[in-house]
């Protein structure tokens, strides 16, 4: 009895063999399956924390961008919509002109400082975009209010640029002076009179346009009346008051 029982222990454990080695392969495949996953899960998230989820579709084409490329390139489109708005020279000009003959013309160009940085030169009748750069016919007789030197060059005169000089501060305006034979209807339509101000922080009489410290700038024509239209004026004004002043004169009446 004892050996048959040993045989059939025998047998059975024989035969469990093979199923107890499948299910510890099964469990062992199980964990390996679980613990997979989870890596996965893992180098998921760490790919989520570099890559932003959200498509942005460029030329057409949806493409995934790396979080740390999207904020640079916010940053540089910040810098450069900074870059392009922030301009320290701003200028506002007025040009008046009085016939002298001979076809020279008596201008006075009034400059007001609407920026935030003083100005300390200006280089009338010169720009680079200019056609021709120099565009002031022949000026003379130059001269400012501010005191600045004011020394003719070729076609045009460079005004101020030392910083011994008086500065045209910030929201202030002063009047420059000049003779030349370039007529109002240049003026009028920019063929003549583009000019580039300096503020205190440039290089003076640089060979630059619009810069954060300096800025090309075209005046604005103002007629002035002719002296025989001024007298008219004049005698006109004078008539009205005369009129009135006849009005309330006082006639004593005599009864």
């Amino acid at each position: 009895m004892v050996n048959h029982q040993t045989r059939e222990e025998r047998r059975r454990a024989a035969f469990d063999a093979p199923i107890k080695s499948n299910l510890k392969s099964i469990e062992i495949m199980f964990h390996l399956q679980v613990r997979n996953q989870s890596i996965n899960r893992v180098a998921a998230r760490s790919r989520n924390d570099q890559m932003v989820s959200q498509k942005v579709a460029l030329l057409g084409w949806p493409i995934t961008i790396s979080k740390y490329f999207l904020l640079a390139a916010i940053a540089g489109f910040s810098l450069f919509a900074v870059s392009a708005h922030a301009q320290d020279v701003k200028v506002d000009g007025f040009l008046s002109f009085v016939p002298q003959g001979a076809g020279v013309f008596d201008y006075t160009l009034t400059l007001q400082n609407t920026g935030s940085e003083a100005i300390e030169g200006l280089w009338l009748g010169w720009a680079l975009s200019s056609n021709p750069v120099f565009n002031v016919d022949d000026p003379t007789n130059a001269g400012n209010a501010l005191g600045w030197a004011s020394p003719v060059d070729g076609d045009s005169v460079q005004f101020g640029g030392s910083p011994s000089e008086t500065l045209l501060a910030v929201g202030k305006s002063t009047t420059f002076t000049f003779d030349s034979t370039s007529t109002p209807a240049q003026f009028m339509s920019q063929a003549a009179g583009q000019s580039v101000a300096y503020g205190v922080d440039a290089s003076q009489f640089a060979i630059e346009d619009d810069s954060l410290h300096s800025v090309e700038f075209a005046p604005t024509l103002v007629s002035v009346p002719e002296p025989s239209t001024l007298g008219l004026v004049a005698a006109g004004a004078l008539g009205v008051l005369c009129v009135r002043w006849r009005r309330q004169v006082w006639v004593p009446s005599y009864s």
